[in-house]
């Protein structure tokens, strides 16, 4: 099966790539297009980036790489207005003026292109979606998502599986990073503190046309909180950016296993002093999933098998999700603007979960079935406010920052389950102690959360292109969950008080601040140094069984970023970073939450936070390839795992602190211009982990090298008309107790620009081959579980966009809130 799946997987790139090159050889030569670039100094830019852009809206038409002269070309451009964009590492871009090509010219000549060392404002030119899907910089990976044609119609967490470096498991909606978890997600530059659960639901409820691009950094400076030993991924949405009234409508139809629509609006509005923006955007679809789990229980020796189960879970999540953003600015003058901003989400889902679990004896004979619905209907909101100041005081870079941001999330849910116990002649099971055949059984799980941050930043431009930038944040957060469970008692049909109900409060004070220097030295080296110190006040009290757990800790985050220009082609860069990564809100929650009676999660006041010290050294070459080695340790390592009370058949999962995990890697990105008519950007990342510490009465030394490949291929088809072709593949990996098999997915699509240029229509197919599913398992101790999980990622979409715009261009200002690490730990 696996080998007839490459196979296909493998025909698909060759077909699509034979089909191209069948296009672009009927097309009839017509002219080209040049120019060359330079850089300050007068010297020639080899090997630097050019893309050619649409003048209307920026959007990427074809890419090219200068020559040993700095000269570059394009062919086969259809009529139209353009203008070029040239890019090189450690420099600014630059772009031309706007020119009009008619194919009926033999050759059109673009005046030379500078790039400077230092920023300089550009005039006259609205650039507003001007790169490829992936961009790769020494620092961070960014995934374009507004250029993207296959991610159209989809949602933020699909968008995520397909990005490099990016692991997304479907079975326990965990995200990793280069093989790691405890990936801090933002929105906007605000941490977003949801729990994972919570957080898939949030992102599987953001649409792409929402979207501008993801940024990926496994190291972020010290400006930065220091929450996420795996790093950071900001989910940044689409703002306006021009003068005037100006904006976007979209709409999509999709279909996987299930129907699915979108659709959303994207204004912006700017007359003099005040900047008026904001965006709707709507979505209903079905979310499934298919899970198969078998356990195997073992007697006292721990070698003869005495009973087996075998689990179906199959549920389907109806949702409707309405996100929305309202914001304006206050140009009080050329340096000063003070704003407002409001964004929110309102998301009722319902939730239908079908589970039949088959009781085995050893010899493999039935010997009893449990079947068990539950049901759950949910109502997930969300409103944050922002106010914040921007000062720019001068030319040289002296800046002043100032966000005050409160956001509340408000969860209620009413669950109910019905299980039915049968031998296998189909006659019930007896009642037993606390456990009723049938046993019904109804659940209120109310999550409420407010958070209050204040943040501010300042950069003071020093003597010699020295800069020193300090700041400073305060949250507040407080977490409210009285989770009530009731069971029917079958003779007196009375609600009575099931022993799950709890009561949890959670209060959290964060205090931190930090100072960072910047500074570029002669012979082409630079160097960054920060140190972030946060002070952490917690208190989690338990109401049940009047239990506290209170805790009080400061600690320092130091960074250091060393750059070295070796020569006009090869850059070297080294960076240390040391990093915090907290539970989120509801894995402190001592909370069950059931699949089954014999099937749970529950989790774990005590857990303590992780630390992780981390190395990374980088190398660029050419602007072309960039190799990154990277190698951290994380103490006190937060692993997920499972427990198992074999007397009962239970088997849960929960959060526990392992000693440590060491985790080494090397991660290579390469994107050129194969062609004119071809772009294409690839990575690999090889890794290897190792688990130690003691679970389940045993030392656990676990470790496995594992690699993670991406590609994306964009192609200029002519007559308006681009196509896309993109596919990860996922080696089998280790984490935590869980082994994970291969996973991969190729996914394609094709898009044609109308009205003028105003309007685009994308077709997608997601998953080609329906190859992206999980599977993991466990075998440790006395547990030994096998899981297979298939949910909805083979899906096509259609996806219609209409662009308008009435006004001069001018880069408007759009403020990031302080709120968003806070967000993070919340689990949706």
């Amino acid at each position: 099966m696996e080998k007839n799946s490459n196979i296909a997987l493998l025909a698909s790139f060759l077909i699509f790539s034979v089909s191209l090159q069948s296009v672009s050889a009927q097309e009839k030569a017509s002219g080209e297009i040049t120019g060359s670039v330079i850089d300050n100094t007068n010297k020639l830019a080899e090997y630097a980036t050019v893309t050619l852009l649409k003048a209307s809206d920026s959007s990427l038409v074809k890419g090219a790489i200068t020559d040993e002269n700095g000269k570059y070309h394009f062919d086969h451009v259809a009529n139209g207005k353009y203008i070029t964009s040239a890019s090189m590492l450690g420099m600014v871009k630059a772009y031309s003026q706007p020119f009009t090509w008619r194919n009926s010219e033999k050759a059109l000549e673009v005046p030379e292109l500078v790039l400077l060392q230092n920023a300089h404002l550009l005039k006259g030119v609205s650039i507003t979606s001007t790169k490829p899907f992936i961009q790769r910089e020494i620092d961070k990976t960014v995934v374009n998502v507004e250029n993207s044609i296959v991610s159209a119609g989809s949602n933020a967490w699909e968008i995520l599986q397909k990005s490099p470096g990016v692991t997304v498991d479907n079975s326990n909606n965990t995200i990793r990073l280069q093989g790691k978890t405890g990936v801090q997600i933002y929105v906007d530059g605000r941490p977003t503190y949801l729990s994972q659960d919570q957080l898939a639901a949030l992102l599987k409820n953001m649409n792409s046309n929402t979207l501008k691009s993801i940024e990926i950094m496994t190291q972020p400076p010290a400006k930065y909180d220091a929450a996420g030993n795996a790093g950071i991924i900001n989910i940044i949405t689409k703002k306006g950016k021009e003068v005037g009234l100006n904006g976007s409508i979209t709409a999509g139809i999709g279909h996987g296993k299930h129907f699915r629509e979108n659709a959303g609006t994207n204004l912006n509005y700017r007359n003099g002093k005040i900047n008026l923006y904001g965006n709707y955007d709507f979505y209903k679809g079905t979310w499934w999933n298919d899970n198969y789990i078998t356990r195997n229980f073992y007697d006292g020796t721990g070698k003869t098998l005495s009973t087996r189960t075998e689990q179906s879970s199959y549920h389907n999540s109806p949702s409707t999700s309405h996100n929305f953003k309202a914001g304006i600015d206050y140009y009080i003058d050329d340096k000063n603007t003070i704003g407002f901003m409001m964004n929110g989400a309102v998301n009722p889902s319902s939730d239908n979960r079908y589970n039949t679990t088959w009781f085995k004896n050893g010899d493999g004979s039935l010997e009893n079935t449990s079947l068990t619905h539950s049901t759950e209907k949910a109502n997930w909101t969300n409103y944050t406010y922002d106010v914040n100041y921007q000062g720019r005081y001068d030319s040289t870079g002296k800046e002043l920052d100032i966000d005050v941001a409160y956001s509340k999330f408000d969860n209620t849910a009413l669950d109910n389950y019905y299980t039915n116990a049968v031998y296998s002649d189909g006659t019930p099971l007896p009642d037993l102690p606390g456990s009723p055949n049938p046993n019904i059984r109804q659940g209120k799980t109310p999550t409420m959360i407010d958070i209050k941050t204040a943040k501010i930043d300042y950069t003071l431009p020093l003597k010699q292109g020295a800069k020193l930038s300090f700041g400073a944040k305060a949250s507040f957060v407080t977490t409210d969950n009285n989770i009530q469970y009731f069971q029917l008692d079958n003779q007196s049909q009375q609600w009575l008080y099931d022993s799950a109900t709890n009561h949890f409060k959670y209060t959290e004070n964060i205090n931190a601040a930090y100072i960072n220097f910047n500074k570029e030295f002669k012979k082409g080296w630079g160097l960054q140094l920060g140190l972030r110190g946060e002070q952490t006040v917690s208190d989690g009290h338990q109401f049940t069984n009047d239990s506290t757990v209170k805790r009080n800790y400061f600690q320092f985050f130091p960074t250091v970023f060393i750059n070295k220009k070796l020569d006009k082609n090869n850059t070297l860069n080294l960076s240390y970073a040391r990093r915090i990564d907290r539970p989120d809100y509801q894995t402190l929650n001592p909370f069950r939450y059931y699949l089954d009676p014999y099937t749970y999660e529950e989790g774990n006041p005590y857990l303590q936070p992780q630390l992780t010290n981390s190395f990374n050294l980088s190398y660029a070459y050419k602007s072309l390839l960039i190799a990154s080695l990277n190698y951290s340790n994380t103490h006190n390592v937060m692993a997920q795992v499972l427990k198992q009370d074999d007397s009962a058949l239970i088997t849960y999962q929960t959060m526990e602190n392992l000693a440590k995990t060491k985790n080494i890697g090397l991660n290579v990105s390469l994107s050129i211009p194969v062609t004119s008519w071809w772009m294409s950007n690839n990575s690999i990342n090889v890794f290897y982990n190792v688990f130690q510490g003691q679970f389940l009465g045993a030392y656990l030394n676990f470790g496995k090298a594992a690699y993670m490949v991406n590609t994306t291929n964009s192609f200029t088809l002519g007559k308006g008309f681009t196509g896309e072709l993109s596919g990860y593949y996922n080696s089998s990996m280790l984490w935590s107790i869980f082994a994970i098999r291969p996973q991969y997915s190729v996914s394609a699509g094709i898009q044609k620009t109308l009205l003028k240029d105003k309007a685009t229509i994308k077709l997608n197919v997601n998953d080609i081959f329906h190859t992206q599913h999980s599977y993991a398992s466990v075998k440790y101790q006395n547990l030994d579980v096998t899981a297979n999980n298939h949910w909805d990622s083979q899906s096509i979409g259609l996806t219609f966009t209409w662009r308008f715009n009435k006004g001069n261009v001018k880069a408007v200002h759009h403020r990031q809130s302080a709120i968003e690490e806070e967000q993070n730990r919340i689990k949706k």
